[in-house]
């Protein structure tokens, strides 16, 4: 196997996915050395064509030394059988990186971006590396394991396991979109303070989404996550574990960090925004309190009572520390959109929530909390910056009722797995009410007022 003859590779893979995450550091230093700086760039996109490579040229000679074709074909398989063994085993993981890899370098050349400036072209390219060099680090962690590329000390001498069905392969597509999808709202979000030449990607990409993540979520909600089963062993299938990641990362950035975003930039710069953001911290910890201790009480692997309480608090401690951390990066030069702190406010909670269930499966708890403070941040700066009466008494009662539904869903259901798909069907019907209700109310009073 690979690592049998090189086990320098997979770490040198590593490496040169990280160096994607300060890219736009080394092209300063690198101004002057173009090809260098090139290699770089296309590094992991050459050691990703080697292991895809090997692994063909492995089911061509349907070489024993490979675990796949030991365990799933066995030595009489039929070409059909190896082309669909690479598809949707770990050939197909290693071609959906490779596809994601390429995407962030081709970036630039959508046909979004087709009216867009050299510098914003490169700016989304820029900073696409740096968000695929940051989900390379999980990636490579989660789904390229040491097992997959050593040799068995012992070899069945018939296959163990059944060939996946194509159905895997579709499942493989669409979670690698989800996630290209995903860094082309974040990166159009960031750039939202320049210019609009980004409003086009972004929402091409929301659309895309609106119609991917509803498959996505049947497909994920099939396999039990958030049953009494699934909470003893979240990390048992590390594919379903990275599928459930990349699917939440995937529905919050499109129904509540996108769309609040563009609300920023409605409402620009405001002298209460500092009120705005006060506010949002203090519910957002208070939210994200009673609803991981709602969310502890309905699974039996925490215990019961204070046992609960004490859980909750101690993730949304953690989870503070993660924002207070995420606020401090304005202060020293990364500012993106057009308000940075709530902008790193929603990224830290999306950070401290993917990095945080790597580690401990009590970090999911957090996610019902996170859906149901989705509608502070599309709601709430109506409530306190606009200058309309009538608009923001409107505002403050669909955030309280928003808030009471959330409530009395996290009480009387009983299901954690049903509590958090109704808590997150809540957040785009507050995107709706933002942007659909409140907004034109806010441009009718602005166009009568002038």
């Amino acid at each position: 196997m690979l690592t049998d003859g090189a086990p320098w590779y997979l770490p040198v893979l590593f490496g040169s996915c990280l160096l994607w995450v300060v890219n736009m550091s080394l092209r300063d230093g690198l101004y002057q050395r173009p090809r260098l700086m090139q290699t770089l760039r296309y590094t992991p996109v050459g050691l990703v064509v080697g292991l895809l490579l090997y692994r063909v040229q492995g089911l061509v000679d349907l070489d024993p030394m490979h675990n796949e074709i030991v365990m799933v074909l066995g030595d009489e398989a039929t070409l059909g059988e190896r082309f669909q063994l690479l598809m949707t085993g770990q050939g197909g993981i290693e071609g959906a990186f490779l596809s994601l890899l390429l995407f962030s370098l081709w970036c630039s050349r959508l046909p979004s971006l087709n009216n867009a400036s050299p510098a914003t072209k490169e700016f989304v390219r820029e900073r696409m590396m740096v968000h695929t060099g940051l989900w390379s680090v999980l990636i490579l962690t989660l789904l390229f394991s040491e097992e997959s590329y050593s040799s068995l000390t012992s070899l069945p001498q018939s296959p163990t396991i059944a060939l996946s069905t194509w159905s895997v392969f579709g499942a493989i597509a669409l979670f690698t979109l989800l996630l290209m999808m995903s860094g082309e709202l974040i990166v159009a979000s960031a750039h939202s303070s320049r210019s609009d030449e980004c409003h086009l990607l972004a929402k091409r990409a929301t659309l895309k989404m609106i119609l991917a993540l509803p498959v996505g979520w049947f497909l994920v909600v099939q396999h039990g996550v958030f049953e009494p089963l699934w909470w003893s062993r979240p990390g048992h299938d590390p594919w379903l574990q990275f599928a459930f990641i990349v699917l939440v990362y995937a529905t919050m950035v499109t129904f509540y960090h996108g769309p609040a975003t563009m609300l920023e930039g409605h409402l620009s710069q405001n002298s209460r925004q500092s009120i705005t953001l006060g506010a949002t911290l203090a519910m957002t910890g208070i939210i994200c309190l009673l609803a991981a201790y709602m969310m502890a009480s309905k699974v039996e692997l925490f215990s019961q009572g204070t046992g609960s309480f004490f859980i909750a608090w101690r993730v949304v401690s953690v989870m503070f520390l993660a924002i207070c951390l995420g606020l401090l990066l304005p202060a020293i030069g990364y500012d993106s959109a057009h308000r940075p702190e709530q902008w790193w406010l929603r990224l830290s909670l999306l950070l401290i929530l993917i990095l945080g269930t790597f580690y401990d499966v009590m970090f999911w708890l957090l996610l019902p909390g996170l859906a149901m403070s989705g509608t502070l941040y599309l709601l709430l700066p109506w409530c306190l910056e606009s200058l309309n009466s009538g608009l923001r008494q409107r505002a403050i009662f669909l955030l309280i009722g928003f808030l009471m539904v959330s409530l009395l869903i996290g009480v009387w259901v009983d299901s954690a797995l049903l509590t958090m798909l109704l808590l997150l069907v809540m957040m785009p019907l507050s995107g709706m009410l933002s942007h659909y209700v409140l907004l034109p109310m806010e441009r009718r009073n602005a166009s009568q007022t002038a």
